[in-house]
C-alpha cells in the first residue's frame, strides 16, 4: 500500500454586519479514513486505518504524532465475500518510512486471506466502531490475471538496434483490469570485498509504460517499446555510486506487470496531475461513512535471458562497479 493521504479540516471564517461572533474552529467529527489494495494471491492482506484530525498549533507536528492520528481502541475490521467472512486484527510494522507522518512505526490491520478470495467476486470491506457503533464500508470487484499473456518477438530480450522491431514486450488485456504498469528489472548481488560473507540482493527497476485500457477491452495487445539508452539511465539513476562495493548481474532480466482495477484508476487519475491541467479536482473516494481507497490489484512476472549488449552495457556504466554476472562470482568463489 504504496498511497497515504489525510485531511485538513476546513475552517470557516465569516462575519456579517449585524454579528461580530463567528467560530474560528468547527466543530470536531471523528471521521474514518481506510487503504486497502487486495491481491488475491497475497497470503495476508493489509488495511491501513486511521481517523482525521485537526489541530489549533502546526498541522505537520500534530501528523508526526501517532494519536492524532491513530484510533485509541481496536475497531472491527472484516471483509465480507460471498461465502464467507474474514476478521482483521492488527500489527505494528516497524520499518515504515520518514514523512509527513510519524514513523517508524504504523499500525496496521491484517487477515490471512490466501485462497479465500475468488476471480470477479465481490467484496465488501466493513469498519465498525465499537465506541460509536458508526459503520464504514466499501465494495470493489477482485480479480486474477493468470489470462494475460507476456510475450517476446523473440526468445530473449534483445537491445539491438538493427532490429527495433525486436525490442518490445507484448501484453494482452484481460477483464476488469484497467491499468498495466510494465517494469523490467535487473536483480543483483552487492559485495562487500572487505566482508565477502555479507552478500546483499538487490534490484533496480526500468519503467517501461503505463497502460490504461478501455472499459471491456479484453485480448487487445499492446507493444511496449525499451532502448539499452533507457535501460543503462534507469540503472545509473537508480543505483548509488560505489568505489568499494562490487556488483554482479543477474543472468535473466525479469519483467513485471502491476495491474490494477477501475477504483485505483480513478484514484490515481485524481490526484495525479498528469491527467488534467485542473488545478484543484476532488480526490476519488469510495469509502462510504468515510474517506480513502478501497481496491484491488494484481502482479504477474517472470524472467527473460537478455543479450550481451546490455551486459557489456552494464559493466560500462561509471560509477556503479559492476564486474560480472553473479554465476560468475560463485564459480570464481568455487574455485
Amino acid at each position: 500500500m504504496r498511497r497515504t493521504a489525510f485531511i485538513f479540516l476546513s475552517i470557516l471564517f465569516f462575519c456579517t454586519n449585524c454579528s461580530k461572533d463567528f467560530k474560528l474552529i468547527d466543530d470536531y467529527k471523528e471521521t474514518t479514513i481506510a487503504y486497502g489494495l487486495i491481491n488475491t494471491k497475497d497470503s495476508i492482506t493489509y488495511i491501513r486505518i486511521e481517523k482525521a484530525f485537526f489541530t489549533e498549533g502546526d498541522i505537520y507536528e500534530s501528523a508526526q504524532v501517532a494519536d492524532s492520528n491513530l484510533f485509541p481502541y481496536k475497531l472491527d475490521v472484516k471483509i465480507k465475500t460471498p461465502n464467507s467472512e474474514i476478521v482483521f486484527d492488527t500489527v505494528t510494522i516497524f520499518n515504515k518510512k520518514g514523512g509527513i507522518f510519524y514513523a517508524p512505526k504504523m499500525l496496521v490491520y491484517y487477515a490471512v486471506t490466501k485462497g479465500k478470495l475468488n476471480h470477479l467476486e465481490q467484496v465488501e470491506l466493513i469498519i465498525t466502531n465499537p465506541k460509536t457503533k458508526e459503520i464504514t464500508s466499501s465494495k470493489t470487484k477482485v480479480y486474477t490475471i493468470d489470462r494475460l499473456k507476456v510475450s517476446l518477438p523473440t526468445s530473449s530480450i534483445s537491445f539491438d538496434e538493427d532490429f527495433p522491431e525486436e525490442m518490445n514486450v507484448i501484453i494482452n488485456t484481460v477483464s476488469y483490469t484497467r491499468l498495466y504498469q510494465i517494469v523490467m528489472r535487473l536483480n543483483y548481488l552487492e559485495v562487500d570485498p572487505n566482508q565477502p560473507d555479507n552478500l546483499v540482493y538487490k534490484y533496480a527497476d526500468y519503467n517501461l509504460a503505463e497502460v490504461i485500457s478501455r472499459p471491456g477491452m479484453v485480448n487487445k495487445e499492446f507493444y511496449i517499446n525499451y532502448d539499452l539508452v533507457g535501460f543503462a539511465a534507469a540503472l545509473s539513476n537508480n543505483i548509488p555510486q560505489t568505489t568499494v562495493l562490487e556488483r554482479y548481474y543477474s543472468q535473466h532480466l525479469e519483467i513485471i506487470i502491476n495491474t490494477a482495477n477501475e477504483d485505483f484508476l480513478a484514484y490515481q487519475q485524481s490526484t495525479s496531475s498528469d491527467y488534467s491541467i485542473i488545478m484543484h479536482r476532488k480526490t476519488y473516494n469510495n469509502i462510504e461513512n468515510g474517506y480513502g481507497l478501497f481496491a484491488c490489484r494484481a502482479i504477474k512476472s517472470d524472467f527473460y535471458k537478455y543479450d550481451a549488449l546490455a551486459k557489456r552495457a552494464i559493466i560500462n556504466i561509471e560509477g556503479l562497479n559492476f564486474k560480472s554476472s553473479i554465476d560468475d562470482y560463485f564459480s570464481l568463489e568455487d574455485e
